[in-house]
């Protein structure tokens, strides 16, 4: 008598589940909880931020094209270089302003017996001046980029907006440690001492200036082949600007003086 052998392939078919078991909704808590997830690099700001720092350092060093190279793959850098420094000019005007009124009533209470004064602007003026500076540095650099572009534009090498701001902010990206260092300055105490701070401030201003605009100049150059010189283009295009700027500036003069003299009460 035989023993039958079993069938271990119908035994392990009987015990294997027929039944396919459902995915857990996406929608659950809990779903992908376990799996890997990526971090989040920093945003672009974030990278301006990083990048003007490291611009300003590359162009301390005279690494001027470097500097152009950085400025180019940084989305955002045009706007963190004018934004803080239409701020820094904010501060800055509006500071030394007040700090000049003190020392000009301080000399006048002083013939009469009087205190010193820290700041001759109240706080209303102060701020109106803030914000009108940031507006107007923000319509002057704009007029200056569009002014850029133009260049581009009548050098027969269109080239797109950011590219223009991002040579703009690179030029000017040496004014904002200036700016920083002029408005810690300005706020020590004494009449002649802000006087002097002014006048350099002055000085440092125009020759940074200048330095901006020859950086505008190499910008231009390195950021496309020009088949010719873009030197006419780039004078007709400044010349522009300008004459945009000399109309801004009256205007504006003609409305801080008014704001002057009513901060000092009538004394100018």
């Amino acid at each position: 008598m035989s023993n039958p052998t079993p069938d271990y392939h119908n035994v392990s078919s009987h015990h294997q589940s027929t039944e396919t078991v459902p995915p857990p909704p996406q929608d659950d808590p809990g779903y992908g909880s376990h799996m890997p997830q990526q971090k989040a690099g920093p945003n672009n700001f974030v990278l301006g931020l990083n990048d003007q720092v490291g611009i300003i350092s590359r162009l301390a060093k005279n690494q001027t094209l470097e500097a152009f190279q950085v400025a180019r793959r940084s989305p955002l850098l045009w706007v963190v270089t004018l934004g803080i420094g239409a701020v820094l000019i904010g501060l800055l005007l509006a500071t030394t302003l007040a700090r000049m009124s003190g020392a000009a009533m301080s000399s006048f209470a002083s013939a009469f017996g009087g205190g010193s004064v820290y700041f001759g602007m109240t706080a209303g003026a102060w701020f109106t001046i803030v914000f009108a500076s940031i507006v107007v540095v923000a319509i002057v650099m704009a007029l200056r980029a569009v002014a850029l572009h133009l260049t581009f534009q009548l050098g027969g090498k269109p080239q797109a907006f950011r590219e223009s701001m991002s040579v703009l902010a690179t030029a000017y990206s040496l004014h904002l440690p200036i700016m920083a260092l002029m408005l810690l300055l300005v706020l020590i105490p004494g009449r002649s001492w802000v006087m002097i701070v002014g006048v350099i401030g002055a000085f440092l201003w125009t020759v940074f200036t200048l330095l901006s605009e020859l950086l505008i100049y190499i910008g231009l150059n390195r950021t496309t082949g020009f088949a010719n010189s873009p030197l006419r283009a780039h004078v007709i295009a400044t010349a522009i600007w300008m004459i945009a700027v000399a109309i801004i500036y009256v205007l504006v003069t003609l409305i801080m003086g008014d704001i002057a003299t009513n901060s000092l009460g009538g004394l100018l």
